[in-house]
């Protein structure tokens, strides 16, 4: 992607509205598919603000409201109604209550009413030093959007967890030589929960 008259970046934008904005993690256990997904994190960049992490009540048509959920959530959780924040050391907890539920009742479209997300907010490490990509900074290119809310320079994952796991992920490398982009991906590959979309990457 070019932004005129300003430094260049390769992005990676995941998957259309039309595939679920994500990717499928397949058949891969909940439980599972969270520690694949921070270990991908963890092992291909350094963050630049804490993991958030939360429960997600939702009302899905044809399903019954399930707001009978929410005080139970409040007791063993603390805080929030629909939104429920979980703490690191309640991970596990919030694991095990959503392999508890699982499979949760679902809608025609398989739209079930509890998930279970993490959003991580990053910088990308480059494979050859350890360490971050230079240029990894929105403001350095006016804060322009490459991917809905997601400024150039920055990039972030998300990994939603319900009946069944995904993970959407934009990534934004300045300045990186086209000639390297095969190994830079490779080497994402490596450690990803998910198989990446070549076409998907653009500069």
């Amino acid at each position: 992607m070019t932004v005129a008259e300003g430094p260049m970046a390769v992005t990676y934008e995941g998957l259309p509205i039309s595939s679920g904005g994500a990717h499928g993690l397949g058949r891969m256990q909940l439980r599972e598919a969270y520690a694949k997904s921070e270990r991908f994190v963890m092992a291909n960049s350094v963050l630049t603000a804490a993991r958030v992490q939360r429960f997600s009540i939702e009302e899905v048509p044809e399903l019954p409201d399930p707001a009978a959920w929410v005080p139970a959530f409040r007791d063993q959780f603390g805080g929030g109604e629909r939104r429920i924040p979980i703490a690191d050391d309640q991970v596990d907890m919030a694991l095990s209550f959503l392999e508890s539920v699982d499979p949760q009742p679902s809608n025609r479209w398989g739209m079930a009413p509890l998930w279970f997300s993490t959003i991580w907010n990053f910088q990308v490490l480059d494979p050859a030093t350890g360490k971050p990509f230079q240029g990894q900074d929105g403001s350095r290119y006016s804060d322009f959007e490459y991917d809905w809310r997601t400024p150039l320079g920055t990039s972030w994952a998300t990994l939603t967890l319900s009946n069944r796991a995904s993970f959407h992920i934009d990534l934004c490398l300045p300045d990186l030589n086209l000639d390297r982009l095969p190994a830079v991906i490779d080497a994402l590959q490596a450690t990803a929960p998910f198989q990446f979309a070549r076409k998907h990457w653009r500069r």
